[in-house]
Order: C-alpha cells, then sequence, then structure tokens
C-alpha cells in the first residue's frame, strides 16, 4: 500500500488483507501483549532469553538473529516464527507449521526479512500509511480482515477504513492472520472477482 500511495496514478483499486499500519506499537504487539492470546506458544520466547535480556525481546532477537553464529540464528528463528505461525490461523494445523520450521532457509529469510524492516521502522515515517490517505482515498479498496486475527489486530483494520472513504471492510468471522484460512481465501476469491467485473 505505501508503494500505492506514492504512485497512485499507477493504480486502479486496492485488495487488502491482514492490515499492517507498521507502527511502532504494531510490530511490539507481537513481542508483548500477542502472548496474552497464546501464552503457550509465547513462553518458548520468552524462555530462550536469559532474564536480563527479557525487557527488551526484540533486540535480543535481533542480535541473535543477526550477530550470532547460525546455530544460534536458526535456533532463535525457529523459536521465533513457530510462534508467530501458530497465532497466525483460525484453524491450528502444528504439523504443517512444524514442515515449514524445517526449512532453514526459509526460516532465516523470513525472520531476517522481518527483524531488519522493524529495525528500521519499515523504512517510512512514523503513522505514515493512515497520514498520506489522501493520495489514494478516492480509490476503490476493499479490505479483507480476519476477525480473530491475532497478529494484525482488526483495530489496524478499522482505522485504515475510517481513514478511506472508498473503501468496504470485510471482517471474516472465521479468519485469523493467515490468507489461507479458508474463510480469507474465499474473500479474497470473491473481492478480485468483484474487482475484474468493476473495473474492465
Amino acid at each position: 500500500m505505501g508503494q500505492g500511495q506514492q504512485h497512485p496514478e499507477q493504480c486502479l483499486g486496492f485488495i487488502l488483507r491482514g492490515v499492517f499500519l507498521a507502527r511502532k506499537q504494531d510490530y511490539l504487539h507481537l513481542f508483548y501483549e500477542m502472548g496474552k492470546v497464546f501464552p503457550e506458544a509465547y513462553q518458548p520466547v520468552v524462555d530462550l532469553i536469559p532474564d536480563e535480556e527479557r525487557n527488551d525481546l526484540f533486540s535480543a532477537y535481533y542480535r541473535r538473529i543477526f550477530e550470532e553464529g547460525l546455530d544460534v540464528q536458526l535456533h532463535a528463528a525457529r523459536t521465533f516464527m513457530r510462534y508467530d505461525m501458530a497465532c497466525a490461523t483460525h484453524l491450528p494445523n502444528p504439523a504443517a507449521v512444524e514442515k515449514v520450521i524445517q526449512d532453514d532457509r526459509l526460516v532465516l529469510s523470513i525472520t531476517k526479512a522481518f527483524f531488519h524492516y522493524a529495525k528500521h521502522d519499515f523504512f517510512i515515517e512514523p503513522n505514515q500509511i493512515l497520514l498520506r490517505m489522501q493520495r489514494i482515498s478516492h480509490l476503490p479498496a476493499i479490505i479483507v480482515h480476519g476477525r480473530w486475527d491475532a497478529i494484525d489486530l482488526p483495530v489496524m483494520a478499522f482505522s485504515l477504513y475510517q481513514s478511506w472513504k472508498n473503501s468496504t471492510l470485510w471482517m471474516v468471522t472465521e479468519g485469523g492472520h493467515s490468507a489461507f484460512d479458508p474463510a480469507i481465501s474465499t474473500a479474497l476469491a470473491h473481492a478480485t472477482d468483484l474487482f475484474a467485473e468493476q473495473l474492465k
């Protein structure tokens, strides 16, 4: 969406899923708030870090994922990604999570990308997405968001919807964060069909 705000003349409209506003409070939610909903998944994230570093879990994981040897990087990356994936879906599938976790290259690439972008505030100004809505508010948008999305809280999608006069918000009752939740996939396919019909 940031690229759309930068180049609105290149856009016909937007279909968005799992709205993330990329503010510091939004990514730190994963480290200090999401565990209240998934405490059993969160505990290993905390346990990996010594007591004296637990006041800043984000920095503790950043150091391990970027500044330590490969074994330490992988252990930290797997721990964080297992937690993130467990919280992502409305339909838990531990076997699928463990299968993904075994792919070292995938695990490291995803976690390093997330921590690098978060460390640098996703390379945007604070609250930039909402502050620049006037650039694209004339364009149509369908916002698809899972009611039970614990990673990107529904309030983010609602805030975007309120700032976007030409948007529609679909809060999917049986959806979490993952696009692979059947209800989310169905909504995205329906949104695509609507846009194809309206914009042809």
